[in-house]
């Protein structure tokens, strides 16, 4: 996550969407920088409401508009196809070592889908837990 307070915005970074890569472009511009942890990095619109925007706003005196970059599905799932065959995930749990993508999309569908389909959703991490979306302005 990066805030930029000048520009009074807030760059949610959802998992495989190319955070990496605009963090990593707009970091040095960024006033606070949410790197490292994934749980850190990948805040939800809930835990930043809850926790983070009132801090933002106690301490700062910021409320910043919310900004977040979606993927298309598929492509989201084939980046997570690629993250779980790479080969340090062998062993791991949340390895897709030896599945086809058909089978590994096949799992992500399941209601009670293995440790190694869980992918989470791009809307619920954008998304209150009434399933109002919580950011401002959402970018493909």
């Amino acid at each position: 996550m990066l805030v930029f307070a000048a520009a009074n915005l807030v760059l949610f970074a959802v998992p495989k969407t190319g955070s990496t890569a605009y963090h990593l472009a707009l970091r040095g511009k960024a006033d606070i920088v949410l790197a490292g942890r994934g749980s850190i990095k990948h805040m939800t619109a809930r835990k930043y409401d809850r926790h983070f925007a009132p801090y933002l706003a106690q301490a700062h005196g910021l409320t910043p508009e919310r900004v977040a970059v979606i993927r298309d599905p598929l492509e989201q799932i084939r980046s997570w196809y690629r993250y779980r065959q790479r080969p340090d995930a062998a062993g791991r749990p949340n390895s897709a070592a030896g599945l086809s993508f058909d089978e590994f999309v096949l799992a992500t569908l399941q209601d009670d889908p293995p440790s190694f389909a869980k992918l989470g959703s791009q809307r619920a991490f954008v998304s209150d837990r009434h399933g109002a979306i919580r950011v401002d302005h959402l970018f493909a």
